[in-house]
């Protein structure tokens, strides 16, 4: 600590265990977000590779375009309405905007954690084991679909390995 008094909390270890838990889950919201941006391309390219693959039902395209949906609901809730908010238009906060800001605001603090941060982490820890499982779900999907087109012959999608013998 560079000092005391002032608004300097005499429990350091409460401190520093809110300031370990927003780590973690920040830690985990982040990566969830990059994966979400990476299953995001794939269903991209997979439904690019639709267009391209002659053997491919309307059913499977139906699969990766409800497939895509369900991955723009989830980035809604991960990082927010961005169509909407760009119109100056209030949203809820998202899961990384709340942790972020929970981060941001008391990890350079020695003071003690505010009400404010307590609530705002238990919202983003209670709502991110759902978006985690939907992503997990949508990762899953994804890639049954991946192998029912490379079975059809479809075009090598990026994070998918063709299938191939002599």
């Amino acid at each position: 600590p560079m000092f005391t008094g002032g608004l300097v909390t005499d429990d350091r270890a409460a401190v520093l265990e809110s300031q370990a838990k927003t780590a973690e889950l920040l830690r985990a919201v982040m990566g969830a977000n990059k994966a979400a941006g990476e299953i995001e391309a794939r269903i991209k390219h997979l439904l690019k590779a639709l267009e391209d693959t002659p053997a491919a039902t309307e059913q499977q395209a139906l699969a990766v375009r409800a497939l895509n949906t369900r991955m723009q609901d989830l980035q809604i809730q991960l990082r927010g309405d961005r169509t909407v908010s760009g119109r100056a238009e209030r949203v809820p906060l998202s899961l990384t905007a709340r942790i972020s800001i929970v981060a941001g605001g008391s990890w350079e603090s020695q003071s003690a954690v505010t009400g404010n941060f307590r609530d705002s982490y238990e919202i983003a820890a209670a709502q991110f084991p759902q978006a985690l499982t939907e992503l997990k779900a949508i990762a899953t999907d994804l890639t049954a679909l991946e192998a029912e087109l490379e079975a059809l012959g479809a075009p090598w999608t990026p994070a998918r390995l063709p299938d191939w013998s002599k």
